[in-house]
């Protein structure tokens, strides 16, 4: 028998998942300043600050996920769901920069830790989708028409 999320381990879920990108990322901001930052070029410090800034930004909405989960849900989860594939993007996209400026040896740890973290997404993403349709259907609401085929 497969193991299966509900809504309270996934709200505690996005809560520290969100605790922990944002503190990752206050850390990582500061580690910075003790780097000399004059002899990188401009593609190598937006290599290291654009994953800072996303990862903050997404912890931050991670943070507002759990806080606001068990609404969301009752909503469809809509907004969870496009915050979880953006984070499934920009896990490679952050990757595919530190590669591209530094080098794929620097980088390999991170290209395996985007390949856990996209299946992880993967897993979350079709969880919120699940537990939406249960709250939905536990709420009496009705299911969203299929989307219209359009015959030319």
């Amino acid at each position: 028998m497969a193991m299966k999320e509900t809504a309270g381990s996934l709200k505690v879920y996005f809560l520290l998942a969100g605790l922990f990108g944002v503190g990752m990322a206050l850390r990582d901001h500061s580690n910075l300043s003790v780097v000399n930052l004059s002899v990188l070029t401009s593609g190598q410090k937006a290599a290291l600050y654009i994953p800072i800034v996303t990862r903050l930004l997404l912890g931050c909405g991670f943070l507002l996920a759990g806080i606001t989960f068990d609404s969301a849900l009752r909503a469809g989860g809509t907004w969870i769901k496009k915050m979880l594939v953006v984070s499934g993007a920009l896990l490679f996209i952050n990757g595919a920069l530190l590669t591209a400026e530094f080098g794929l040896e620097p980088a390999q740890s991170g290209i395996i830790a985007a390949l856990i973290g996209f299946a992880i997404t993967v897993y979350l993403y079709r969880s919120v989708t699940r537990l939406a349709a249960e709250a939905a259907a536990k709420a009496g609401i009705a299911p969203p028409p299929p989307p219209a085929k359009v015959m030319r």
